[in-house]
């Protein structure tokens, strides 16, 4: 089982005006997040379902499981991050099987930072070649396409223990926030599964 905390931000065909370039240019110390990754994922059709989420990871065998712990509503305040954090449990099955046509395809072109939390204060690391460490907190800028539309999501998703996962989000976030990042104009937030509830 891997357990997380997460919050995420989606908007309709471009993000806030000014937040792609700041995310890959600005306020990181000149590093750049890793480089796009591609894929397609197959979400389960579940309607009216919004705590679960079965999908086919593109390019991994078997099917991930998601379901919500809990959301948190004291969550962040780190303008101008800011709203609730959801609990998180993740599973991955080699032998349960989803019927593609059961399925809705979402394809994904993926930027990612990742963040070690092991220490004191929160280091940003790049993963070329390693491995993830022990604790830790990943923030993804996505634009993705479902139903013929163009959507992008930015979110943070910490792992680690149940103790610190909450914490070490809120640390990450902190830590953006005073890297001026512009306002997340129109955005809204939802998890992958209420999103795609809703459209």
């Amino acid at each position: 089982m891997f357990i997380s905390a997460e919050i995420r931000w989606f908007w309709r065909n471009e993000p806030a005006p000014g937040f792609r370039d700041w995310f890959m240019n600005s306020g990181f110390h000149d590093s750049q997040p890793s480089g796009a990754s591609e894929r397609t994922d197959e979400y389960l059709q579940n309607r009216g379902e919004t705590e679960l989420g079965i999908k086919i990871r593109g390019g991994f065998g078997g099917v991930d499981i998601k379901g919500l712990v809990e959301v948190k509503k004291n969550g962040l305040s780190s303008e101008p991050f800011t709203g609730p954090i959801e609990i998180w449990t993740k599973w991955r099955s080699e032998y349960i099987k989803l019927e593609l046509e059961n399925t809705i395809a979402v394809e994904k072109e993926r930027w990612m930072r990742m963040f070690d939390t092991t220490s004191a204060d929160p280091i940003e690391i790049n993963l070329e070649g390693k491995q993830l460490p022990s604790r830790g907190c990943g923030v993804e800028l996505t634009r993705f396409s479902v139903k013929n539309e163009t959507w992008w999501t930015f979110g943070f998703e910490s792992f680690g223990t149940l103790e610190t996962i909450e914490k070490d989000l809120r640390s990450v976030a902190s830590l953006l926030a005073s890297r001026n990042p512009p306002p997340l104009r129109d955005a809204v937030i939802h998890s992958y599964p209420s999103l795609l509830n809703s459209i």
